[in-house]
C-alpha cells in the first residue's frame, strides 16, 4: 500500500514554504477561509497533473464548496497568493511555485515524490507549468530551497531538475511535459496489486472523492461515478456497492451528529448571552465601584493637603532644631577649646594614658594567668604507661575540676577561688609526678635486669660457640659484677677438662652442677673478701650460695 506522508508547498497560496506530515488518518480543521481547500487544491494540483483545463479532466478548485462552477480561483491565483478580488490583494508578484507529494510504501519500505513546478507573474494572465516530475527518493523541503545572499528563495527550475535527474539515475525517467502521461506515470508507480486504474476512472472517482455528495443512490453512485468501464466483476462491485453503502451510513450519522451539534451550538449561544448578560452587570457594579472610588480619592486628596500643611510646619519646626543643634555643636566645641587650655587638663591626659597602660598590663596578665591555668590543666591530664587508674586520680580529677572553674570566661573567680584551686591542682600534680617518678624507676630497673639477662644471653652463645658450658644466670651477673671491679674470676667448668669422654658423666655427678658453676678468684684474702662484699651487694635471693661459689686460687 501506499501512502501520502509528507506534502511540500514552497510559495503557494499564503505560504512561502511549508510541510505538512500526514497520517493514515488525518482530518483538517478550520474556520471559513483558513485555507483547508487551499490544502486540498495542492495535492489535486498534483494529482490531476496540473491541468486547468475545464472538463473532466481538469482541476476543479474547492470542489465541495462550488456547487455552480463559478469557483474564481486558479492555479496562476494560487502562486501569486491572491486572497481578495483587488489586483494588488495578493503576497508576491512573481513565483516559481513547488507542489511535492511524498509516497511511502508499507510493502517495499521505499519512497516515491511527484510534484509539479509552476511559473507565474502579476504581468501574466496564464501560469506556466515548468515541469512535472516522478523521483523514487523522499524529497524534503529543503531540496526546493536555496540561500542567495543569506536570503532563502525557491530553487530554479533547471536547478532542481538537474538534481532531481542526478538523484533518481540516469535509467529512471524523472521529468514529464504531458499531463496525461505524467497521471499515467504515477497511477503505474502507485498501483496496487490489481494493478493500475485507467485515466478516466482516476479522474472520475478522484472528483468524486473530492465532492463526497451523496446526491444520488448508492448503486448510482458506484456505477456512474466509481467503477471503470470494464466488465463488471459482481464480487467486487458488491464488495464496492457494500462500501459505498457504510459510507452512506457515515454521512447519515455524520449528518445527524452535526444537527446534534447545531443544538449544542444554540446552548452555547444561550450561554454566550448569559455570559454577556453578567459581564454587563460585572461592568456595572465596577462602575459604581468606580464612583465610590472617586469620592473616596477626594476625600484622600483633601487629607492629602492637610497632611501637607502640617508637613510645613513639621519642617519648619525641624529646621528650628537643627539650627538649635548647630548652635550648640558651637558651643561643645568653644567649651572644648577652653577646656583643653586649662591646666588641669593636661593632667587629665596623662592619667587618662597611664590608665590605658595599666589596662593593657592587666590583659596582658590576665592572658599569662590564662596560659598557666590550661597548662596545669594539660599537665592534670597526662596519663600513666601502663595503668588505667592512677592513685591519686580522685584527686587530678577534683583539681581538673577546679581547673575547669577557674577557665570559665563567663565567671570571674576571686582571689580565695584562684589559689584554692591552683593549690589543689599542685598537690595533685606532686602526686602524680611522685607516681611518675617511681613508675619510671621500676621501668628503670626492669630495663636494667632486662639488659643484664641479654649480656648474660650473649656471653653463654659465645661461650657454647667457644665449646664452654652456659652459666646460669646469677653466676654470669656476679662474674660480670666482678669483671667491673678488677676482679678476675673464672668458673670451674672452663678449668676442667675430660679427655676420656666415658668419665665426663661420672665426674660431673661427682662435682654437681653447683660446683661445677663455681667461680675460683685470683688474688689474695682482700680479693676474697672483696668479692664477698661485692656478692652480697648484688641482693640476690640467695646470697649464701653465692658465698659458696667464691674460692681462691689457693685454696685445694
Amino acid at each position: 500500500m501506499k501512502l501520502l506522508v509528507k506534502i511540500h508547498l514552497v510559495q503557494f497560496f499564503l505560504y512561502e514554504k511549508r510541510e505538512v506530515s500526514i497520517g493514515q488518518f488525518t482530518g483538517v480543521f478550520g474556520a471559513n477561509g483558513s485555507g483547508k481547500s487551499s490544502l486540498l487544491d495542492a495535492v489535486q494540483i498534483v494529482m490531476l497533473g496540473a491541468n486547468q483545463s475545464r472538463g473532466r479532466s481538469g482541476v476543479s478548485f474547492n470542489a465541495q464548496a462550488d456547487e455552480g462552477g463559478q469557483n474564481t480561483r486558479s492555479i496562476r491565483s494560487y502562486c501569486l497568493g491572491q486572497y481578495g478580488d483587488s489586483p494588488d490583494a495578493r503576497v508576491r508578484q512573481n513565483a516559481t511555485s513547488y507542489v511535492t507529494l511524498v509516497w511511502y510504501d508499507t510493502v517495499t519500505k521505499e519512497s516515491i515524490s511527484t510534484g509539479v513546478c509552476i511559473a507565474a507573474s502579476s504581468d501574466r494572465d496564464k501560469h506556466e507549468v515548468l515541469g512535472r516530475y516522478i523521483a523514487p527518493i523522499a524529497l524534503t523541503l529543503n531540496d526546493h530551497l536555496e540561500s542567495v545572499d543569506g536570503i532563502e528563495r525557491p530553487r530554479s527550475w533547471n536547478t532542481f531538475r538537474q538534481s532531481l535527474q542526478h538523484r533518481a539515475g540516469r535509467d529512471e525517467e524523472v521529468l514529464f511535459h504531458d499531463s496525461d502521461r505524467f497521471i499515467s506515470a504515477m497511477l503505474f508507480a502507485l498501483r496496487g496489486s490489481r494493478g493500475a486504474s485507467s485515466l478516466d476512472a482516476f479522474r472520475q472517482s478522484f472528483r468524486f472523492g473530492l465532492r463526497m455528495k451523496f446526491d444520488k443512490s448508492v448503486d448510482d453512485i458506484v456505477r456512474n461515478q466509481v467503477l471503470e468501464a470494464r466488465p463488471t466483476n459482481v464480487k467486487r462491485f458488491r464488495e464496492v456497492l457494500q462500501t459505498f453503502q457504510d459510507v452512506s451510513a457515515l454521512v447519515r450519522e455524520v449528518d445527524g451528529k452535526l444537527k446534534e451539534a447545531e443544538l449544542i451550538e444554540a446552548d452555547y449561544a444561550e450561554a454566550d448571552r448569559k455570559y454577556r448578560h453578567g459581564v454587563t452587570l460585572s461592568a456595572l457594579a465596577q462602575s459604581a465601584s468606580l464612583e465610590v472610588a472617586n469620592e473616596e480619592l477626594a476625600k484622600a486628596e483633601e487629607d492629602e493637603g492637610n497632611v501637607s500643611q502640617r508637613l510645613d510646619r513639621a519642617r519648619e519646626m525641624e529646621r528650628a532644631a537643627a539650627q538649635e543643634v548647630a548652635n550648640a555643636v558651637t558651643r561643645e566645641q568653644e567649651c572644648t577649646e577652653r577646656r583643653d587650655k586649662h591646666a588641669s587638663h593636661a593632667d587629665t591626659a596623662l592619667l587618662r594614658e597611664q590608665v590605658v597602660q595599666a589596662e593593657v598590663r592587666m590583659k596582658d596578665r590576665q592572658a599569662a594567668y590564662r596560659r598557666t591555668l590550661m597548662a596545669i590543666n594539660s599537665a592534670l591530664d597526662v596519663k600513666i604507661p601502663g595503668k588505667l587508674i592512677s592513685r591519686g586520680a580522685e584527686a587530678v580529677s577534683i583539681a581538673q575540676q577546679g581547673m575547669q572553674v577557674l577557665l570559665d570566661e563567663e565567671k570571674a573567680p576571686t582571689r580565695e577561688d584562684i589559689e584554692r584551686h591552683v593549690r589543689a591542682a599542685l598537690r595533685a600534680l606532686k602526686g602524680l609526678s611522685e607516681e611518675i617518678f617511681k613508675e619510671m624507676q621500676d621501668l628503670g630497673s626492669e630495663i636494667s635486669r632486662a639488659e643484664a639477662e641479654l649480656q648474660g644471653m650473649r656471653e653463654n652463645q659465645e661461650r657454647i660457640s667457644n665449646g664452654k658450658p652456659p652459666l646460669d644466670r646469677k653466676v654470669s651477673d656476679l662474674k660480670r659484677a666482678l669483671a667491673d671491679e678488677g676482679i678476675d674470676a673464672t668458673p670451674v667448668c672452663d678449668m676442667v677438662r675430660v679427655e676420656d669422654p666415658l668419665w665426663q658423666p661420672v665426674i660431673e655427678s661427682y662435682l654437681g652442677s653447683s660446683n661445677l658453676q663455681a667461680l675460683v678468684i685470683e688474688g689474695d684474702a682482700a680479693s676474697e673478701r672483696k668479692a664477698f662484699a661485692i656478692a652480697r651487694g648484688l641482693h640476690l635471693r640467695r646470697q649464701s650460695r653465692h658465698a659458696k661459689q667464691i674460692y681462691l686460687s689457693s685454696q685445694p
